[in-house]
């Protein structure tokens, strides 16, 4: 190379240097994706209800990700370590964790195939631990429509029974929808109550092992007297806790029996009624007054060989 040459070279870089001039950069101002997924079942098809979230680094809040048909994008021009969650009812949640590197101009985008597998327990509909059928000493069925009523409570708690639900067949739903140990009373007029512990195992989802039982009620020969038992004893006082007559009449109705329709209840005086005789189980009393909106609530009433158990209802205004 000439002298010429190097000169000018070297002359061309002086003033470079003394004119402030910089090389211009290659780089746009795009913001590209952090992350891209996919996302899908185990057969290729589209999962409905999916949410795709993540956090970075070690910020706790997550951030939710933007949704396009099947494909997700997690931050944009962000870089670190994205902590992903993917969700979709009746799918496992999945976590993943993915690296995210500057580039020279740009975040290293990172593609992420999300294949959802389906969730079997979350396939499985809630049941109450105990299914509770009641049949007499020839066992023939005595179900909740024709006068049989079952509760359930905590053997070691001091609880007030809790009423079984009934299902078409007038047999019983009894407990939580946890495993653990129930205590279970059942009867009917004319028969020896029945009063038991039951164990609840867990299945492989957490959820209670449901217990199908069947138990006998035995035929009592207890003498019983013919006078009737009131189910339900209601007092409805006013804020000075005097009898109040301002209420329309009450009624009730049965939500064990298959006849449901309401009933009105019998005034004994002033302020007070009996709703419903001889009538066990789940009762729905409802009243309405001046200054009360239409109140209901459920009374369980439960009876002996012979005869309901009475209950007590006060209401104050």
């Amino acid at each position: 190379m000439s002298l010429y040459r190097l000169l000018y070279l070297h002359l061309s870089a002086c003033l470079l240097v003394a004119t402030g001039c910089t090389v211009e950069s290659s780089c746009d101002l795009m913001a590209m994706t952090s992350v891209q997924l996919h996302v899908q079942d185990q057969t290729g098809m589209a999962v409905q209800g999916v949410q795709v979230r993540y956090r970075l680094n070690e910020n706790p809040a997550f951030i939710a990700c933007l949704q396009d048909g099947q494909d997700w994008s997690c931050g944009f021009a962000a870089s670190g370590t994205f902590h992903i969650e993917v969700s979709a009812p009746f799918f496992a949640t999945q976590f993943h964790e993915v690296v995210v590197s500057d580039g020279e101009c740009h975040v290293v985008s990172q593609q992420l195939e999300v294949i959802l597998e389906q969730d079997d327990c979350a396939l499985i509909e809630q049941e109450r631990a105990i299914h509770l059928s009641l049949v007499d000493s020839s066992g023939k069925p005595i179900s909740a429509h024709n006068g049989a009523w079952a509760s359930w409570g905590d053997p070691l708690a001091d609880m007030t029974p809790i009423p079984c639900e009934v299902d078409g067949f007038g047999n019983f739903y009894c407990g939580d929808f946890e495993p653990g140990s129930y205590e279970i009373a059942a009867g009917a007029i004319g028969h020896h109550r029945l009063l038991e512990v039951i164990e609840v195992a867990a299945h492989y989802c957490g959820d209670a092992q449901v217990e199908r039982v069947e138990r006998v009620l035995q035929d009592s020969a207890t003498a019983c007297t013919e006078n009737l038992a009131a189910s339900v004893n209601l007092r409805l006082l006013d804020q000075q806790g005097n009898p109040s007559s301002s209420a329309t009449t009450p009624q009730y109705r049965s939500l064990y029996r298959s006849d449901s329709s309401l009933q009105d209840c019998d005034v004994v005086s002033a302020g007070e009624w009996i709703c419903g005789w001889e009538l066990a189980g789940a009762i729905e009393v409802i009243l309405s007054a001046d200054d009360l909106d239409q109140w209901s609530t459920t009374v369980f009433v439960p009876s002996d060989d012979c005869h309901v158990i009475s209950q007590n209802l006060t209401v104050s205004l």
